[in-house]
């Protein structure tokens, strides 16, 4: 039976006690004791006397120097001078405990597969995967191994990383060590006691995505061994511990404590010591709490890019021009840009010349795109001068005769109209007077201009299409003088010149055109935005808000719908796999073997079978280009020379094909001419209709 209890009497109000006095005294002591001024434990006379023994004239040092790697490494202690540090150091360390003994990796916490701890100078405090460690004051071992690398190395160290390992299971992952508050001229010094690990270095290149084949450097650390890691090894090379692989249920109990001795910069001791004061007055593992939000976070980057404002429709269906490659006088004239037409798309098998990767001397299967490009023709030449608002145009002279196809281009309506366009510039070749006008503005030109462009014109009417206007622009003349690129000029008046004039096997070019236009477009197709939750009101596919209320206006970064395609695109370093000339007669005979390759001799054309869907056959000369480029079939397509001086790999690489595809483009093809069809299929029902019909 319970007895009765004495009434609750409480005399003063009770004080809300404070996170420090929930501590024990003696608990609190010890956690405290890093932040506070506590008087270090005596050094070891035995310790000190060994530590001190060593000379830098007594050490062997190896170099290892491979790309951008750069490592000293020796052995710094004798076994006994070793052992001796690695007991003292056992009895005196204190090891992180609770949240400072895990890790976050994508998202989620793991434990620490070894154990960690920091000292240094008063204020300093390191960084790595979120967390934020504040230095305890230096052991007195710890100060003597620092004056051994002083003396050695000839370089001053203010902070030290230890890692415990229990035994052969205990790892480190690969990791580089590269954090902004390092020096990089002072290298990190590494010193081993305990157990033999193996140390390796890896390439970053040899990880993904590159996965090029670098061999690993490997190091086994003995007892007492120091490493030093010079600059920039760390920018380049991951380092890590793997652990021991040992024979079914054995397990090697022996420890290994490795020391990473760093130089901070100074900027971040006043921020440690800030952070130092305040969790002044709360225990030593509290001081490291992360902030952790409960929420998820609402926030997100935006939606595309603004690097192709206005995402307007093009002002033209030709591809425009807006820079040049940079002139070089010592080269000879030549063409900096051609016209062509988007073909299609098929595939190629080449072998691929890049050492160091995996696909290296392998065959590796690549899309291209076919242009068709007729020869162009010359019809006139435009002088630009420099004035104060840029180039202006000074001069032009056109050529005496010019075909229909290209009068076309200057008329809305040419059925209805006089067909009379530029009669008097062909007046002036048949006049003696004319003539010297001529005459007298191209000397002017060689006088006064900076820059001649020609004026051609694609051949249309050979294409066979449905089109009979003619795309014409100008194409600026490189390399030489300006008189002999107005001389080129005139002497290409009415000519041809074909694309192989121009652009050369293995060139990078730039590709210029107008892409497919979708129309009128929501946010969800035009940006990407993300479509909203299913009972949300009025509509899904739409920006839940569009801006705050104040600025009282929406602001053009909001993503909002409008014109998707049709946009001036420029893509630049696109690599030519081969430049085929169309079909033609050579000694009596009709040549259509462009698609053949030195490992595959079978006689066939650049066409597919059955044609390029919405195309039909390519009959001229043509340049393969490696990937897409804008645009759907039969628009026009401006090939640049490269603006730049390509010295890269890929830019400089030799194609080597081996194989064109020419199967059908509609569905799944299988054959890659009729006759290879006909050969296995037999003669089919058409087949037999014709012969019954001759």
């Amino acid at each position: 039976m319970m007895g009765k209890q004495p009434p609750l009497v409480m005399e003063k109000p009770v004080k809300r006690r404070k996170l420090s006095d929930t501590v024990s005294p003696p608990e609190e002591e010890k956690w405290n004791g890093a932040l506070e001024s506590k008087p270090p434990p005596a050094p070891s006379p035995c310790l000190s006397m060994l530590l001190s023994q060593v000379q830098s004239s007594d050490l062997r040092w190896n170099k290892i120097k491979r790309d951008n790697l750069d490592l000293d490494y020796t052995v710094l202690f004798s076994k006994a001078a070793a052992s001796s540090l690695l007991q003292a150091l056992e009895e005196q360390v204190e090891y992180f405990t609770g949240d400072l003994a895990r890790v976050r990796v994508f998202g989620k916490w793991h434990n620490l597969p070894r154990k960690q701890a920091t000292y240094g100078d008063p204020g300093l405090t390191y960084t790595y995967s979120g967390i934020q460690t504040p230095a305890r004051p230096w052991l007195p071992p710890l100060q003597h191994v620092r004056d051994v690398l002083a003396r050695v190395t000839g370089h001053h160290y203010n902070f030290v990383l230890i890692n415990r390992y229990k035994d052969g299971s205990d790892k480190m992952g690969e990791h580089k060590d590269d954090e902004k508050e390092l020096d990089t001229n002072v290298p990190i010094a590494s010193l081993s006691l305990g157990q033999e690990r193996n140390f390796y270095f890896r390439h970053q290149d040899s990880r993904p995505p590159k996965k090029l084949n670098i061999e690993k450097v490997q190091i086994q650390l003995q007892h007492g061994s120091l490493l030093l890691m010079n600059s920039p090894t760390n920018n380049f090379w991951y380092h890590a511990l793997p652990p021991l692989r040992l024979e079914p249920f054995r397990v090697d109990k022996e420890k290994r404590i490795a020391f990473k001795y760093r130089a901070m910069r100074c900027g971040n001791c006043v921020r440690g010591q800030q952070y130092i004061n305040n969790r002044a007055g709360q225990p030593f593992f509290l001081s490291f709490t992360r902030d952790i939000m409960s929420h998820r976070k609402f926030s997100a980057p935006r939606h595309g890019s603004m690097a192709f404002y206005p995402k307007k429709r093009s002002s033209r269906h030709r591809p425009k021009v807006k820079a040049f490659p940079k002139d070089d006088r010592t080269k000879p004239v030549h063409l900096t840009a051609f016209l062509g037409y988007k073909a299609g798309m098929t595939h190629v098998v080449r072998v691929a010349d890049k050492p160091g990767s995996k696909i290296n001397r392998k065959e590796v299967v690549e899309g291209v795109t076919i242009l068709e490009t007729p020869p162009m023709v010359c019809v006139g030449v435009v002088g630009y001068i420099n004035t104060p608002r840029g180039m202006r145009a000074f001069k032009t002279v056109w050529a005496e005769h010019l075909s229909e196809e290209c009068k076309r281009r200057f008329y809305k309506n040419w059925h209805k109209s006089k067909k009379k366009a530029f009669t008097n510039a062909t007046q002036k070749w048949q006049d003696q007077v004319g003539k010297k006008v001529i005459e007298k503005d191209l000397a002017k030109m060689k006088k006064y201009c900076s820059a001649v462009r020609i004026i051609a014109h694609t051949q249309i009417k050979i294409l066979k299409k449905r089109q009979k206007k003619a795309h014409i622009m100008e194409i600026q003349l490189n390399g030489g003088t300006i008189a002999d690129k107005i001389d080129w000029a005139v002497s290409h008046f009415e000519k041809q010149v074909p694309v192989e004039n121009v652009f050369g096997q293995d060139e990078m070019v730039d590709v210029i055109g107008v892409t497919k236009g979708k129309g009128v477009k929501g946010v969800t197709s035009r940006w990407h935005t993300k479509k909203l939750p299913r009972k949300t009101h009025k509509g899904l596919r739409k920006v839940a808000c569009i801006g705050a209320w104040h600025p009282s206006r929406v602001q053009f970064t909001v993503a909002r719908a409008g014109q998707k395609g049709y946009h001036h695109r420029t893509e630049m370093n696109k690599k030519i796999y081969r430049i085929g000339k169309g079909v033609h007669t050579k000694d009596g005979k009709v040549v259509k073997n462009n698609a053949s390759t030195e490992y595959d001799f079978t006689e066939k054309t650049i066409t597919p079978m059955g044609g390029f869907p919405h195309y039909g056959e390519v009959n001229q000369d043509f340049v393969m280009i490696k990937g897409c480029c804008a645009g759907p079939k039969k628009r026009v397509v401006c090939l640049r020379k490269s603006l730049l001086v390509q010295t890269k790999r890929v830019a400089l690489e030799k194609i080597d094909l081996h194989f064109i595809d020419t199967s059908s483009k509609m569905g799944h093809g299988r054959f890659q001419t009729s006759a290879e069809k006909s050969a296995f299929m037999g003669p089919l029902k058409k087949d037999k209709k014709k012969l019954l019909q001759q």
